[in-house]
């Protein structure tokens, strides 16, 4: 997880090549602790709220560049990233597309 996490940030503006599941899913699962920490810090005090919000700025971009090669990786644009913004059913669509196996290697 840590791999993945380091990896995530590393190719934070790198919009070509690809993300293996792998290398997707950990690195998701390493932002969704770090923000729930975060979030429950925030309860106690407005300097971990500050922190929780520059957390979730700072992620965009590494997040979108992170859904987008894996995207990619599935044999799709990526474009198909902008299925997000359909309401209710764009966000499932996303994660059943990030959960397709890759077409260029195996997992």
């Amino acid at each position: 997880m840590l791999e993945a996490y380091k990896t995530f940030w590393k190719r934070a503006f790198d919009f070509q090549g690809i993300s293996n599941r792998k290398e997707y899913w950990w690195a998701t699962l390493a932002n969704l602790i770090i923000l729930i920490f975060l979030a429950v810090l925030s309860e106690a005090s407005d300097e971990f709220f500050n922190l929780y919000f520059l957390y979730i700025i700072t992620s965009i971009v590494p997040n979108l560049t992170l859904s987008i090669r894996r995207i990619q990786d599935t044999g799709r644009s990526g474009l198909w990233v902008l299925i997000n913004f359909i309401p209710f059913v764009g966000g499932v669509w996303l994660i059943i597309i990030c959960c397709q196996p890759s077409i260029s290697t195996e997992d």
